[in-house]
């Protein structure tokens, strides 16, 4: 059999055969058309392609290339720069919207988690601690904005850190001693009355100070050492340590028993006030380790009969 008789039987002449074009043809062959820019890049000026020549390299001059970021390699824009401006502003502004609707939409349903996720970065910013952890707390901040919630997994894990954070606060505000500091209480009461920020002050240095009124700690008083906070004293005594030693702990017991005792201390071997820290030059106000003004303020003892002079 020949190839002629092969295709005999065939009611059309396979020479005359035309293949069939899309329907809407003309959109077939604008698609395959070639892209003219109307506005040409100003990044590679039109050619399409980023270069830059390096004149001081280790093998003399050298120009590297590649296809251009801003205009994808197309040399040019269809739309001009001011409207290319206006939809890049709509679809910002559409992004912010649509994730400000998906962290809306996750606090509704998880309050608590949403707000763990926040007080976490912020404590951890606080710090300057931008490890692993706040990695991983700003990507399911993201995921949140981006989907409006989050996965099993990612959940799951949102709540195991949560129950860690109760449990590390319970320790933390679980008291390691008890100290009366009743005496230093009602002599920064008393120095309240004529004075903004009543500062007591005993060992070289230790401070005791009020808690901002305004503050969760409201009533409490503030222990530092060298400055830095070590704790807090409750109105019934307990005390919450920050990174207190034992040590501490222990001068912090020893102060309470007499406090009046500590002031005198602290004039004779700084010759400063204990109270407002300023120099001492009256041999009454060194014996007592505080001056007349400072004794009016904060209803100490002082004998004004023998020296009129101020610390």
């Amino acid at each position: 059999m020949t190839l002629g008789n092969l295709f005999a039987d065939l009611d059309e002449d396979m020479s005359s055969y035309k293949p069939k074009l899309p329907e809407k043809q003309d959109d077939y062959l604008t698609s395959q058309a070639k892209f003219v820019a109307n506005y040409k890049c100003s990044a590679c000026n039109g050619t399409g392609v980023w270069q830059k020549t390096y004149l001081y390299s280790s093998f003399g001059p050298k120009t590297y290339k590649n296809k251009c970021f801003k205009c994808q390699g197309k040399g040019g824009f269809k739309t001009s720069p001011e409207d290319r401006t206006k939809a890049k502003k709509a679809r910002l502004e559409k992004k912010i919207k649509d994730q400000t609707d998906n962290w809306d939409f996750f606090r509704e349903h998880y309050p608590y988690e949403q707000l763990y996720l926040v007080e976490t970065k912020i404590r951890l910013t606080r710090a300057n601690n931008y490890g692993s952890y706040y990695d991983f707390i700003q990507s399911l901040i993201d995921t949140i904005k981006k989907y409006g919630e989050l996965s099993e997994k990612q959940l799951a894990a949102v709540q195991k850190g949560m129950a860690k954070a109760k449990e590390w606060e319970a320790k933390k505000n679980k008291p390691k001693a008890r100290i009366d500091l009743t005496p230093i209480r009602e002599k920064l009461a008393k120095g309240k009355e004529k004075l903004k920020k009543p500062v007591i002050r005993a060992g070289d240095t230790f401070k005791f100070t009020f808690a901002p009124e305004t503050g969760k700690n409201a009533g409490y008083v503030y222990v530092r050492h060298h400055d830095q906070y070590i704790g807090k004293v409750a109105e019934n005594g307990d005390f919450f340590p920050y990174q207190a030693t034992p040590e501490q702990i222990t001068y912090l017991k020893e102060f309470a028993k007499d406090p009046i005792k500590e002031l005198k201390t602290y004039g004779r071997n700084t010759g400063n006030c204990g109270l407002c820290g300023r120099g001492l030059s009256v041999k009454e106000s060194v014996k007592r380790g505080y001056g007349p003004i400072c004794a009016d303020n904060y209803g100490l003892p002082y004998n004004h009969t023998k020296e009129k002079k101020n610390d």
